[in-house]
C-alpha cells in the first residue's frame, strides 16, 4: 500500500513551515488556537474553508472494509474510534487481534516496547483488525495484517494535545511530576526543560514529554530537524489511508465511514475516557512554547490538517454539513435513549463498576449511568463500555475454548 508522493512538495512545505512559522493561514490557526481540543469536548469547526469550491459526486456502492489497522494515539479522542470499530467487528464476527497479556491490552506500551507480533495472543486466525494502544512497528504490523488493510490514525493540534498529556499523565509520566499540575507548573516545565526532562533517562512515560504523538507512530521523538521532519511525514504519507483530526472528529467520522463503508448508525458515539470539564487555557504565548518544544508533533499536525481540507473538499463541503448535522442528530437521540440525564457523570458517580474508565490520580474523569432499559440495547452498552472491558469480551469470546 506504498503511495506516491512527490519529495519536492514535502521540501516546498517544511521550507515554508520554518521559514515563515506558519503551516497554515492565519484563519484556521485562530480556529484551531479557540478550539479547547479537549477530548470531552469533541466539536468541528466550519466546514466552509480556504478549499471551498465546486462539489464533488460520489458512487454511493462500496463493500465494507474488513481488515483495518487503526493507530490509536494518545489524549486524541482514539477511544471513541476503538469503540466504533470494535463494535463493528463485534457485529460482523471480525478477528481482533489481542494483546497476549491478559492485563494489558496495550502490548507492553508501558514498558516502553515497540510492538512485536510475539506480543499478540496466538491464534490460527486471519486477524482482521488491530487498535489498540501500541508502538508502531512497521515491520512488525505488516507480518500479521493483510495485504488489503486501511490503515488509519488519528491526530490532534499540538498544544490541546500536550495540555492533555500533561494532565492526564502528570504523576505517571516521572518528568511532569516535577512539577505542580496546573498552568503556572507547565509554564515552568517548558521554560526549563534542560531541568526536568533527559530523553529516556527521564523516567516512567518519559516520551509524553516530548513529541508523544510522534513516539507512538513510531518515530524518534528525539529528533526534529527538517530532514527527519521530511521522512516523517512523508512515511507517514506513504503509511496511512486516513488520517483523522481530534479537533475536527465528527468530520473525520464522516471520512472514517466512506473509506470503511460503514453506515451512520455505526459511527455514533459518546465522548469516552474524557476529562470531565477540564482544560487549561493555553494563551498563545504558552502555546508557542509547546510547539517550539515538539516541533515534530507540531509539523505532522500542520501538514495532515491542510490535506484534511482537500479531502473534505473532495468528498464535497454541503454532503459533508448534511451528513455531520444527521450524525449530531443520532447522537444526541442515543443519549437521550440510553443515558441517565442524557450525559456524563464524573467517574466515581458509575453505579456499575464495569462502565467506570481508568481514572489517573487528580483527574476528573467523565463516565456514563445507563437507563435501566438500556441495559438490554446492545448498542447503548457497547458504546458505554471501557476498553478494558471490550479486550476481556474479546478475549471470552474469541477464545472461548481455549485456555
Amino acid at each position: 500500500m506504498v503511495k506516491r508522493f512527490s519529495l519536492c512538495k514535502f521540501e516546498a512545505i517544511i521550507l515554508f513551515a520554518f521559514g515563515s512559522g506558519l503551516f497554515i493561514g492565519s484563519r484556521w490557526r485562530d480556529i484551531l488556537r479557540s478550539s479547547t481540543g479537549h477530548v470531552g469536548e469533541i466539536r468541528s469547526a466550519n466546514i466552509h474553508n480556504e478549499y471551498s469550491g465546486r462539489q464533488s459526486h460520489y458512487t454511493p456502492t462500496c463493500s465494507p472494509q474488513q481488515n483495518i489497522f487503526f493507530l490509536k494515539t494518545h489524549k486524541t479522542a482514539g477511544t471513541v474510534v476503538q469503540n466504533i470499530i470494535l463494535r463493528y467487528a463485534d457485529r460482523d464476527n471480525l478477528f481482533v487481534g489481542l494483546s497476549s497479556f491478559p492485563r494489558d491490552a496495550r502490548f507492553r506500551y508501558a514498558q516502553g516496547a515497540t510492538f512485536r507480533t510475539e506480543f499478540l495472543k496466538k491464534t490460527d486466525h486471519e486477524i482482521n483488525i488491530l487498535c489498540h494502544h501500541m508502538r508502531y512497528q512497521e515491520r512488525e504490523v505488516g507480518k500479521v495484517m493483510p495485504e488489503n488493510t486501511k490503515f488509519i490514525t488519528i491526530i490532534r493540534n499540538t498544544g490541546p494535545m500536550f495540555e492533555s498529556y500533561f494532565d492526564y499523565f502528570h504523576w505517571h509520566s516521572r518528568p511532569f511530576a516535577k512539577v505542580t499540575n496546573d498552568l503556572s507548573g507547565m509554564e515552568n516545565w517548558l521554560d526549563n526543560t534542560d531541568k526536568y526532562f533527559n530523553g529516556p533517562r527521564s523516567g516512567s512515560f518519559w516520551w509524553f514529554g516530548k513529541n508523544g504523538l510522534a513516539y507512538d507512530l513510531g518515530f524518534d521523538n528525539m529528533q526534529d530537524d527538517e530532514k527527519y521532519i521530511l521522512m516523517t511525514i512523508q512515511k507517514m504519507e506513504e503509511t496511512y489511508d486516513l488520517v483523522m483530526i481530534t479537533d475536527y472528529f465528527e468530520m473525520s467520522l464522516i471520512l472514517l465511514k466512506e473509506l470503511l463503508c460503514l453506515k451512520m448508525e455505526d459511527i455514533t458515539f459518546l465522548d469516552l475516557n474524557a476529562r470531565l470539564n477540564k482544560t487549561y487555557n493555553i494563551t498563545p504565548k504558552l502555546d508557542s512554547k509547546i510547539h517550539n518544544w515538539n516541533k515534530l508533533d507540531a509539523a505532522i499536525f500542520e501538514h495532515f490538517n491542510r490535506t484534511f481540507w482537500k479531502k473534505v473538499k473532495t468528498f464535497g463541503e454541503k454532503r459533508m454539513e448534511s451528513q455531520v448535522k444527521k450524525l449530531r442528530e443520532m447522537n444526541a437521540a442515543l443519549r437521550k435513549e440510553c443515558i441517565i440525564g442524557d450525559s456524563a457523570v464524573v467517574n466515581s458517580e458509575v453505579k456499575n463498576p464495569q462502565f467506570r474508565v481508568f481514572n489517573p490520580k487528580g483527574v476528573k474523569m467523565a463516565a456514563y449511568n445507563l437507563k435501566p432499559e438500556a441495559f438490554k440495547n446492545k448498542q447503548c452498552s457497547d458504546m458505554v463500555k471501557p476498553e478494558m472491558e471490550w479486550f476481556r469480551y474479546l478475549l471470552s469470546k474469541q477464545f472461548k475454548n481455549k485456555k
